[in-house]
């Protein structure tokens, strides 16, 4: 402690302070506090100096935080309900936008099928993503326009909503994009080239398994 007042008092008016008190008095306690809150105001140390200029810094980096927590609440994205129709042509005109090779991986089920399956269908503003949500909680043909970057917004909805489940290729959504969002994998089927989707590049993408993935039911909003 004594060191530390070394610090924050300066030498010449610790001195005087002993003088005043008399040399066989002690000075009268001051608080490592109240040491740096005197010296801070009358900046009377280099130290105290940065140390006032950190403080300073810190609010700026703080208020800069909350700028961006406002700017990135402002870039919310909305979803709204629509009808298979109009999801699915959002779906299509979303994939015919994916490298070609990529389009595979997004499930489309025909109109009909859309129809008659009783989900939940959400397209965001613009088109740019959406998802379909099954009665039993099955997130399908999730999609996002490349550039985009809403397939994340598009799953945080769908949980959301009351998705638990997906199955996707085995790969970077199964290994990386979906575990973020705490889904795990339950169970898997080995590939079948007689379901391959159509235009699926055996060179470039292999034969993946298909996964099978399920949110904890600890975590699974209730309905």
């Amino acid at each position: 402690m004594c060191h530390l007042l070394d610090q924050l008092v300066p030498p010449a008016k610790f001195k005087g302070m002993l003088e005043r008190h008399g040399a066989g008095e002690r000075p009268p306690k001051v608080s490592a506090a109240q040491a740096v809150e005197k010296a801070v105001k009358t900046k009377r140390t280099p130290g105290m100096r940065s140390l006032a200029a950190a403080r300073a810094t810190d609010r700026k980096m703080r208020a800069k935080a909350k700028r961006k927590a406002k700017a990135k609440a402002s870039k919310k994205v909305a979803y709204r309900a629509v009808t298979p129709e109009h999801f699915r042509r959002a779906l299509m005109a979303g994939k015919r936008k994916l490298p070609k090779d990529l389009r595979p991986y997004v499930t489309t089920y025909s109109l009909e099928e859309y129809r008659n399956m009783g989900a939940k269908f959400r397209v965001s503003r613009g088109g740019r993503s959406g998802f379909a949500l099954k009665p039993d909680g099955d997130i399908i043909s999730v999609f996002s326009v490349p550039n985009a970057k809403q397939g994340a917004a598009a799953i945080k909805e769908a949980k959301r909503l009351g998705g638990w489940k997906l199955d996707c290729f085995d790969g970077y959504l199964a290994q990386q994009f979906y575990p973020q969002f705490r889904f795990r994998e339950v169970s898997r089927l080995k590939w079948d080239d007689k379901y391959a989707p159509t235009g699926w590049d055996f060179k470039k993408h292999g034969r993946p398994d298909v996964l099978f993935m399920e949110l904890p039911k600890k975590v699974r909003r209730k309905k």
